[in-house]
């Protein structure tokens, strides 16, 4: 009994990760993610450059960001679900895509409030 279960978990150690496959829908998170992230700077350097009156540029890139940091975080949400997948590609974009949710919707109401 001793030898069968060492001869398993020598063979399920050495392909654990092997069968795990990246999720098409994981990598659309965290790509989506990462362009969320830089949209924002790219806004965030606007508004330096304008002084803080970048008005409707810095707005509509905002916009943006929000609208991708959404996908990212939903794609990422459904990656998670598939089954047999590597899940850091798809944590990543669901913790970018949810931090960056956040500011840019804290932000914006922030904005209405002020």
């Amino acid at each position: 009994m001793a030898s069968n279960r060492r001869k398993y978990f020598r063979r399920t150690r050495k392909t654990r990760m092997r069968d795990l496959k990246h999720s098409p829908t994981g990598i659309l998170s965290f790509c989506t993610a990462m362009a969320a992230l830089a949209v924002f700077l790219a806004a965030v350097v606007q508004s330096f450059l304008a002084s803080g009156e970048g008005g409707y540029k810095v707005g509509g890139l905002g916009l943006i960001g929000l609208i991708l940091a959404l996908g990212a975080l939903f794609c990422g949400i459904f990656a998670v679900k598939e089954p047999k997948i590597r899940p850091l590609l798809p944590r990543l974009g669901i913790v970018f895509g949810a931090v960056l949710t956040v500011g840019l919707g804290g932000m914006y109401i922030f904005g209405l409030v002020g």
